[in-house]
């Protein structure tokens, strides 16, 4: 579930930079979904996007934001970064799908869009112990560091 907050501030993050890039690899098995969630995203935005599938013929470049759904994607642009004197933040942006406990501390700390995976897991126990239909939708947010 999108945020009004997210939203707007990951507007405003975004624009700053020339191209918005969504790496999307072809071994992921993250919903495809998050793509069309990305095209509309940027179409309603108005920012210039690119889907990038071919994870062999990836290559970072300056003035480009980039979000990853997948940690293999994510070390890769790193390394590139490193490689290309790229600072991370300034040069070019990184949105990273969901939280981990490395995240904040590598680098100066990596821009994630996550779940709650804390609600989930308790509302998934509650669901066990008790049985019966369960419908919700748990709430994701953006956490911002200065990869973006």
């Amino acid at each position: 579930m999108r945020t009004r907050a997210a939203t707007s501030s990951t507007r405003t993050s975004v624009s700053r930079y020339r191209e918005f890039h969504f790496l999307y690899p072809e071994f992921t098995y993250h919903p495809s979904e998050s793509v069309d969630a990305f095209e509309r995203f940027c179409r309603d935005s108005g920012v210039p996007f690119v889907v990038e599938r071919e994870s062999d013929s990836f290559d970072v470049r300056a003035d480009v934001a980039y979000m990853s759904v997948s940690d293999r994607m994510l070390g890769r642009f790193l390394e590139q970064c490193r490689s290309k004197k790229l600072v991370l933040g300034k040069d070019v942006g990184m949105i990273s799908y969901n939280e981990t406990p490395m995240k904040p501390f590598v680098d100066k700390g990596i821009t994630v869009f996550s779940t709650d995976f804390g609600k989930m897991g308790k509302r998934a126990a509650q669901f066990v112990a008790e049985g019966g239909p369960m419908r919700e939708c748990i709430p994701s947010r953006m956490i911002i560091r200065e990869s973006l």
